[in-house]
């Protein structure tokens, strides 16, 4: 359609008679890239329109046309052809398939045989669609109570909602420790002083355009080191403090730590450290008198450079009791003898008397 019919076709609009009337709903209309769109009208069905002109706004040339019906005549400029329709009842203008280039605004101007016309402006958001929705973290690693964690959720796409998920509970601010940030295509989560369960999560990051298509981001779990702490140690036989084991008896110590990751523990022996004995138990076997004393198992961490030790077990180890002897009286001597190994014959009689003498 050349320029000078789409004048004309303004000026018929333009001198068309009765009141004017709000002919697009409010508020930006949205479709995905590549999709069809279909601009509504709010016009009674049965109307019948002697004009119709769409339009789009341009900055650098102005009002440019899209579709116009003029009597029984549609035209429709070269570069619309074959990607815009016209609905001749009710104005409706569908599009597609659309290009980010048909983002911006269009209007509308339409007179019925009643003279009566209707006009709107409406403004099409052409969406990029949601993709390579990605969580990484600041730093890569964290100290419990001394780190300042910052999440970061990126997303590809256009006009992007975020939210985030701490497993299956939603992650939000609490305005003290935790806080949340969002622009157009990410999102950032900051926790101060983090604590060790706070992102074992997953966490979840999610990203939505403004037609509701989610997108979910990989499940984000992220280790806070922290320990060692509550380190203790067991004995088997159990020993009580300062007590006795006997020579060439076996004796295993067990030492068990809170920690992440995982402790490194070492065994020490009168505070010495016995060469090449790491590990959560000390076999002690066929002890010797100078293996006694006190052990002590050690863990460190060595994100948190922490070294905590376990409550000392101690004990001495002692020989055995062998040949020992039960001694008494000489074979043959009578029982019952008094002072001076004289015969006691107080039974039976008077003391002194052989017993039935008088």
């Amino acid at each position: 359609m050349d320029l000078l019919r789409f004048e004309t076709i303004l000026l018929l609009l333009s001198v068309g008679g009765g009141s004017a009337q709000d002919a697009l709903p409010h508020g930006p209309l949205y479709v995905e890239l590549g999709q069809n769109v279909t601009f509504k009208t709010q016009a009674d069905l049965e109307k019948s329109f002697i004009t119709i002109v769409w339009s789009k706004h341009s900055d650098e040339e102005g009002l440019q046309p899209i579709i116009s019906l003029a009597g029984a005549t549609v035209n429709v400029p070269e570069a619309y052809e074959g990607r815009v329709w016209l609905n001749r009842t009710n104005g409706r203008l569908k599009m597609g398939p659309t290009t980010a280039a048909d983002d911006g605004e269009y209007s509308v101007s339409m007179v019925d045989d009643k003279a009566v016309t209707q006009t709107g402006e409406r403004e099409l958001r052409v969406l990029v669609p949601v993709s390579s929705v990605l969580i990484a973290s600041s730093p890569l690693e964290a100290l419990e109570t001394n780190s300042t964690v910052v999440l970061n959720c990126s997303a590809l796409g256009s006009f992007l909602d975020f939210s985030w998920t701490n497993g299956t509970t939603p992650l939000l601010g609490d305005g003290k420790r935790t806080s949340i940030s969002n622009g157009e295509q990410w999102s950032s989560v900051t926790i101060r002083e983090v604590n060790r369960w706070e992102l074992r999560g997953p966490i979840g990051c999610s990203a939505t355009n403004k037609l509701e298509k989610t997108m979910n981001s990989a499940p984000f779990n992220m280790s806070v080191h922290y320990g060692p702490e509550a380190v203790k140690m067991t004995s088997l036989p159990a020993v009580a403090a300062g007590g006795f084991v006997g020579r060439g008896s076996n004796m295993t110590l067990s030492c068990s730590a809170a920690s992440a990751p995982p402790a490194a523990l070492s065994w020490l022996h009168n505070g010495k450290a016995l060469p090449g004995k790491t590990g959560p138990t000390l076999v002690l076997s066929d002890l010797g008198l100078t293996q006694g004393g006190t052990y002590k198992c050690s863990a460190h961490n060595a994100k948190t450079l922490r070294t905590v030790d376990a409550p000392a077990v101690s004990f001495t180890v002692m020989e055995a009791i062998s040949g020992a002897q039960v001694t008494g009286p000489a074979a043959g001597q009578l029982a019952g003898r008094g002072r001076g190994g004289q015969p006691d014959v107080r039974r039976g009689g008077r003391r002194g008397c052989p017993v039935g003498v008088a």
